[in-house]
């Protein structure tokens, strides 16, 4: 089994439009609507390479490390 760690940052564009619809002006909300759509994709693109063989090698895993908003 492989995992690579990721740091994952959110930056200015997407912080501004998460702040300005699901976040609801609020910085906090903001924050947690941010770290929600990184996990899903995290967890997404663990489902696809856990499960796939590249040549010699199956069970990519990926782990966050760090998360900067």
């Amino acid at each position: 089994r492989k995992t690579c760690t990721m740091h994952l940052k959110a930056d200015h564009s997407l912080y501004r439009h998460i702040l300005s619809k699901e976040g609801k002006n609020d910085p906090i909300r903001t924050r947690e609507e941010i770290i929600s759509i990184f996990y899903t994709h995290m967890k997404a693109a663990n489902e696809i390479y856990e499960n796939t063989k590249f040549k010699d090698v199956d069970g990519i895993t990926f782990s966050v490390k760090q998360i900067s908003v």
